[in-house]
């Protein structure tokens, strides 16, 4: 407890709090892009790629100044302590199908690699082009993750 999700209770996600990360490497971001089309082309998880972008900025907060406990795209999804919020049931899977990317590309954050995927998932689908802005800093530990019912609406 205290850390990233456990490898056994997720079938291999990180199980290491990641440092706080300034920036995205451009070249890597790319890199990782191609590698999220390909995964879409040899399985179909548009929908919960998509989704595990939007539980991860939808628990953005204007109202409060600090970060990261305004919420956001902070990458704070990938903690058990936020998992285990009833409306992120079964985003583990997300998370198990790109973890292997992460891994492969350690320039590229969290926040930034949920949103890059959502958004790609979304293009690969047949939507539109979502121009996107990179550079989302990770938490660094689940103690920074929102409390459960920040998301609002029917997630």
């Amino acid at each position: 407890r205290g850390s990233a999700v456990s490898v056994s209770s997720t079938g291999g996600f990180s199980s290491v709090a990641s440092p706080k990360c300034a920036a995205s490497d451009p070249d890597q971001l790319k890199s990782a892009r191609e590698d999220i089309k390909e995964l879409l082309k040899s399985k179909f998880c548009h929908p919960i790629l998509v989704r595990l972008g939007w539980h991860d900025a939808g628990t953005y907060n204007k109202n409060i100044e600090e970060w990261p406990r305004r919420g956001g795209a902070n990458g704070s999804l990938r903690f058990e302590v936020e998992l285990k919020h009833a409306a992120n049931a079964g985003l583990v899977n997300a998370l198990n199908l790109i973890q292997h990317i992460k891994d492969k590309y350690s320039g590229v954050t969290y926040a930034d690699l949920f949103q890059l995927a959502s958004a790609t998932a979304i293009e690969e689908a047949g939507g539109p082009k979502i121009p996107m802005k990179y550079g989302r800093v990770d938490v660094s530990g689940p103690n920074e993750c929102p409390e459960e019912g920040r998301l609002p609406g029917n997630y």
